[in-house]
């Protein structure tokens, strides 16, 4: 925790302002050693068959221990290789002008933290395992059936119900779908969050850009000729247009920038996320900046203007610099702007050629956004991997220690379709507890997480439900389910009574 706490004093403040930071994360990890605790489970039987032979209790801790220690080598090993293989993605938004390149590494402080403290953690989780795994004696009848492996046990319909059983028949069997129920969920919650992300950025008026194209007159700090203006945009394609001044004001110690709305600009709304937009001499709207009704300009200078000896309203029409511009559907911003290229040069009193925004001019947060839409897909599409190859090596491992099971019901006649089928409703019954409680879960996560980065944004979070691509994880897992048991049902289907029978 401290290297974590370390590398967060280093963040930018505008990300700590949203709580974007390090963090740990244990759940994979919880899962690695709940998936110890199983394979130990699964070994019972063959830890009573070596102590009936003779072996002590520390070589049939080794036993069981060693080839997990082996696999959890191999997992941090080939996380190091993902984790550095991953760390090319970006760098994002104005952090390209400094850092064009991307480039891969990781810090040896960070992975040596990392895998050491993870290696600790699972090693500890493999040796309670082990030790708890050695201590036992199965017996008959030790293994209790849950509620639901009972009712599964009344089905008609009998590769289900034996299917069923297989999959949370008992308390050891529910390690596998809980972590089926987290990848669901964060599927799902990646999915939400990935989906609203990339609509606000192809929404601008979301991140308060509701114009077509826009002018910057001054550098920013004034001088825009009204009449030349209105001159320019009196043209058909112009629905309607407006100006405004900016500037920075301090409010309560703060300096914040601001905009006050001049001649035209009330009628392009701004999204508010909640109140009303300013239109009273003593009225302004307050987020990352501030937003100043053209009266409470007005009231602003007009000190300043009494004392220079000055009409009403010449410093406030004199710091008008924003050109906000609506046009008629259909036409395109860029050829309008190029059609009146030539009065562009008279729109300033200095004379200066102004800025032009054909396109969306989006906020740092919402660029940084933009980049790393793509995050979110990729996690879930890494977390979809790593459940089908979990899902299908679990599978495997139970049909492995059901070859009795298998081999009595051929001798009763069990087709090898039956006993395929069996495999593929126990993979289906763990997606299907996995759907039916991470889904809602995620759902839960994925708004949570929405709502909160869109405040820390200080936009609407105006929540979008991808119902259609829920529906195509709630498929893609069903379909994960039948080939994650592909191989495990063909094995099953080929189990050989003699011979299973008389090795047991």
């Amino acid at each position: 925790m401290t290297r974590f706490d370390a590398e967060n004093e280093l963040l930018p403040e505008v990300l700590l302002a949203q709580d974007v930071s390090f963090t740990v994360i244990p759940a994979t990890l919880a899962l690695a050693v709940l998936a110890t605790f199983r394979f130990a489970r699964r070994s019972q039987t063959d830890a009573d068959g070596w102590r009936h032979l003779g072996a002590t209790r520390s070589v049939v801790v080794a036993a069981l221990g060693l080839p997990v220690v082996i696999a959890v080598l191999a997992g941090l090993a080939g996380a190091v290789v993902v984790g550095w293989c991953a760390s090319g993605i970006g760098p994002v938004a104005s952090a390209r002008t400094v850092q064009p390149e991307n480039h891969l590494g990781l810090p040896a402080s960070v992975v040596v933290a990392v895998t050491a403290a993870s290696m600790l953690v699972l090693f500890a989780g493999v040796l309670a395992s082990a030790l708890i795994a050695a201590r036992r004696t199965m017996t008959p009848g030790a293994s209790r059936p849950s509620r639901i492996g009972t009712l599964a046990s009344r089905i008609s319909h009998v590769p289900m119900a034996l299917g069923v059983r297989s999959a949370i028949g008992s308390t050891g069997d529910l390690a596998l779908v809980a972590g089926a129920i987290a990848a669901v969920a964060a599927v799902v919650a990646s999915v939400i969050f990935s989906t609203n992300l990339s609509t606000l950025v192809a929404q601008p008026d979301r991140f308060g850009w509701p114009y077509d194209a826009a002018v910057v007159v001054g550098f920013g700090y004034g001088g825009a000729d009204r009449e030349r203006v209105a001159e320019a945009l009196d043209r058909p394609e112009v629905e309607r247009w407006g100006v405004a001044a900016l500037g920075n004001a301090t409010i309560e110690d703060v300096t914040v920038p601001i905009v006050a709305s001049r001649s035209g600009f009330a009628d392009l709304p701004l999204p508010l996320v909640e109140g009303a937009l300013p239109t009273g001499r003593d009225e302004l709207v307050l987020g990352t900046g501030a937003l100043l009704s053209s009266g409470l300009l007005d009231t602003i200078v007009s000190a300043a203007e009494e004392t220079a000896g000055v009409p009403a309203g010449t410093f406030a029409d004199g710091s008008e610099s924003f050109v906000v511009i609506d046009l008629r559907d259909g036409v395109d911003a860029a050829a309008f702007l190029a059609s009146i290229d030539d009065d562009l040069g008279q729109w300033s009193l200095d004379g200066y050629f102004p800025f032009l925004h054909a396109d969306p001019v989006r906020p740092a947060q919402i660029a940084d956004g933009a980049a790393m839409r793509s995050a979110p897909v990729w996690l879930a599409v890494f977390i979809s991997a790593a459940m089908g190859v979990g899902l299908a090596l679990a599978v495997g491992l139970a049909a492995r220690n059901r070859r009795r099971e298998l081999a009595v019901l051929r001798t009763l006649r069990a087709t090898s379709a039956q006993l395929g089928a069996t495999v593929h409703w126990q993979a289906l019954t763990v997606v299907g507890v996995g759907l039916v409680v991470g889904t809602p879960v995620g759902l839960l996560l994925g708004t949570i997480t929405w709502r909160g980065f869109a405040g820390g944004l200080g936009i609407a979070d105006a929540l979008i439900v991808p119902t259609l691509w829920i529906g195509t994880v709630v498929v893609g897992a069903i379909v994960l389910a039948l080939l994650a048991s592909a191989g495990p049902s063909r094995y099953a289907s080929r189990v050989a009574p003699s011979t299973v029978l008389r090795e047991q």
